[in-house]
């Protein structure tokens, strides 16, 4: 149903628009994949869309095994035309991140080696003084990757660099890596793309949330969006009572995340860590607190927004100055610089 799948999506695509297409099986043969697959160039013309399909290391219906990707030959050779591409990885869910920069300003540079296995490739790739991040995708047999600064200093930091997708012994061919500036001097902490601060004052949840809006600060009152962060912020204030960004201010008993300036309300879906019980169905208590006094500790009670905690305080780390790096062993770049 690939074929079938790729022509309604450019049915409804506006001109110049970027598709992508997530499969786990090639393309079956079919009368209707057939016509599908007859229109898809007519389609691809006319949109002047980009085609890119993220298929995984194993198909449940077999790789096609006349060809590298898996996929029927007809589809890569439309892929091929629209400028779009292939990629294979079992991370679905992270390449998910990936997406975004290709809106934000595209690809940048690209490089291609026939051969990569005598030595180390050194690359040079354009970043202007205002960059303050970029992505690289890395295609090849088991590829690695180490960034360098103009002063030629690694920036293989945790601070420097957020994985997003590594080989691996099941789709060992691609790399996803973005490069961003560090979260700068002061107590913030590095965590993937974002910068957090536990702000040990205690203060009233409003209070506090605009301190965290501040211009100083740039940011909002951090959200928690997986278990992972959640032991993060955990570790960052110890064993005390914490505000996080989650609230129902707006309308009771629908909770929502502080978001920064301008940006649309994020509604509380998939990941929750509530107490037995909680939220409680209380008018008072539309704010919500980590705590880690008494029992169930480490989880999310509703309580009284006028009480008075630490709070964390979080932004992007694209939200400071970057200065031009040049990537080493690097084949194809994308820049998602503000």
């Amino acid at each position: 149903m690939l074929a079938s799948a790729l022509q309604l999506a450019l049915q409804n695509s506006f001109m110049n628009s970027y598709v992508f297409a997530f499969t786990d099986s090639n393309a079956q043969t079919s009368t209707t994949e057939t016509r599908a697959m007859l229109s898809l160039l007519g389609l691809a013309e006319r949109t002047r869309a980009t085609i890119n399909v993220i298929t995984t290391s194993t198909p449940i219906c077999g790789p096609d095994p006349n060809t590298k990707t898996g996929l029927a030959g007809a589809i890569e050779e439309i892929i091929a035309y629209s400028g779009g591409d292939i990629y294979n990885t079992d991370d679905t869910g992270n390449f998910m991140k990936f997406i975004p920069t290709f809106y934000d300003s595209g690809l940048t540079y690209i490089n291609y080696q026939d051969d990569c296995s005598s030595k180390n490739l050194t690359i040079y790739f354009p970043v202007d003084g205002w960059t303050q991040s970029f992505t690289a995708a890395i295609y090849g047999t088991t590829p690695s990757i180490t960034v360098y600064r103009p002063d030629g200093n690694s920036t293989y930091l945790t601070y420097y660099n957020v994985p997003v997708i590594e080989p691996s012994s099941t789709a060992p061919n691609l790399l996803l890596r973005q490069t961003i500036i560090p979260c700068g001097e002061g107590s913030w902490a590095n965590r993937d793309p974002y910068c957090y601060k536990v702000e040990y004052i205690p203060k009233n949840w409003t209070t506090g949330r605009d301190f965290c809006h501040q211009s100083m600060m740039m940011g909002f009152m951090s959200d928690v969006h997986s278990s992972d962060v959640q032991s993060f912020l955990d570790v960052q204030t110890g064993s005390v009572d914490y505000w996080i960004g989650l609230n129902s201010l707006k309308t009771q008993g629908q909770w929502e995340w502080d978001v920064p300036d301008g940006a649309a309300y994020s509604h509380l879906d998939g990941y929750t860590n509530w107490a037995p019980g909680e939220p409680a169905n209380d008018p008072n208590l539309r704010c919500v607190q980590v705590r880690h006094s008494g029992s169930n500790v480490g989880v999310w009670y509703a309580a009284d927004c006028a009480q008075t905690f630490p709070y964390f305080c979080q932004k992007h780390r694209c939200m400071l100055h970057f200065y031009g790096y040049y990537y080493s062993f690097g084949i194809a770049v994308f820049c998602d610089a503000v």
